[in-house]
C-alpha cells in the first residue's frame, strides 16, 4: 500500500491522479481534510455549527480527487475533523480539554481505588475512552446517536465512581 506508483482514473471526460496507492485509496478521507480547510477558511472560531455539517458540506466540498458518484457520503470520516468543521477551533479544544480533563479525574480515582470492581470499570473506562479517542480518527463516531448516549451515559458513571473514590479516599 505504501508503494509509490501512479495511478489513473477515467471518468468520462475527467481523469484523477494519484502518486500512490494510499493516496488511491484514501482520496475521500484527504478530500474530507481540504474540505474542513475550506470551511475554516470562511468560519475559523466557531465553525458552521453543531450539527450543520452535512447540510453544509455541499457548498465546502473538495471533490478534485475523487469522483462524487463514489462516495456520495457527507461526512469526515474522523470526529476531530467534525468537531473542528462544526465548532471551529474554539470548539475542537474545548473538545479535547473536556476529554484530557474526564482521562486526567478518572485516571487519578483509578490510581487511588481500592482493589475491587469500581477500579476495574474505571479502568474499562479508561481503555475503553483511549481506544476511543484513537478510533475517532478514522470515524465520526459520536454522531450515531446510539452510540453518543453509550459515550455519555458511560462517561457519567466513570465521572461519578470517580467521585465516590475521591470522597472515601479523602475522609
Amino acid at each position: 500500500i505504501l508503494e509509490q506508483r501512479n495511478i489513473t482514473i477515467r471518468d468520462g471526460d475527467k481523469e484523477y491522479h494519484y502518486g500512490s496507492l494510499l493516496e488511491y485509496t484514501e482520496r475521500f478521507r484527504i478530500a474530507q481534510y481540504h474540505t474542513v480547510g475550506n470551511i475554516l477558511e470562511e468560519h475559523p472560531f466557531l465553525g458552521v455549527g453543531f450539527g450543520t455539517f452535512t447540510r453544509a458540506f455541499e457548498r465546502f466540498k473538495h471533490t478534485e480527487n475523487y469522483m462524487e458518484r463514489e462516495f456520495p457520503e457527507h461526512t469526515t470520516e474522523n470526529m476531530y475533523l467534525m468537531f473542528l468543521a462544526e465548532t471551529g477551533w474554539a470548539g475542537l479544544l474545548s473538545r479535547l480539554a473536556l476529554m484530557g480533563t474526564v482521562l486526567n479525574i478518572v485516571s487519578r480515582a483509578y490510581r487511588s481505588a481500592a482493589k475491587g470492581e469500581q477500579r476495574h470499570f474505571l479502568l474499562a473506562y479508561l481503555a475503553g475512552a483511549v481506544g476511543l479517542a484513537f478510533n475517532m480518527l478514522t470515524w465520526d463516531i459520536l454522531n450515531e446517536p446510539t452510540l453518543r448516549m453509550s459515550y455519555w451515559m458511560l462517561t457519567g458513571l466513570a465521572l461519578a465512581a470517580s467521585s465516590e473514590v475521591n470522597i472515601h479516599t479523602h475522609q
